[in-house]
């Protein structure tokens, strides 16, 4: 008889733990918020380009070149020169902000387009 109840009490142990990681990674999945703003600080910080074409369909549309060059000229009146997305944010005080993954490949784009310096 005690067997079956330990049974029952692992059985509804994992099936909570289940159910919490489950739900720690669907919030995890939704940090990730697409936006126009979003998709034009990828383009410039030249990320991968297949990761471009899969945020654009997410977003549902691609952003006109001339809108992100007017979001790109806004952020940069407010973003300091040795900013590099602090808080995943797109510049200080800013709504806009950038998951891990997206700063990780901003930050592996900027050491590919950044030439080497010789001394």
């Amino acid at each position: 008889m005690k067997t079956s109840t330990y049974l029952a009490t692992f059985i509804a142990v994992l099936i909570g733990y289940l159910l919490l990681y489950s739900a720690y990674s669907l919030a995890n999945e939704s940090r990730e918020s697409f936006s126009t703003e979003g998709y034009c600080i990828l383009e410039s910080e030249k990320v991968d380009p297949n990761y471009l074409d899969n945020y654009v369909k997410k977003l549902g549309f691609r952003p006109k070149r001339s809108v992100c060059k007017k979001i790109m000229r806004l952020i940069g009146s407010f973003q300091p020169d040795n900013w590099h997305y602090k808080f995943n944010r797109a510049f200080p005080g800013s709504a806009i902000k950038l998951s891990d993954n997206q700063i990780e490949m901003i930050k592996r784009a900027q050491r590919k387009h950044t030439p080497d310096v010789v001394k």
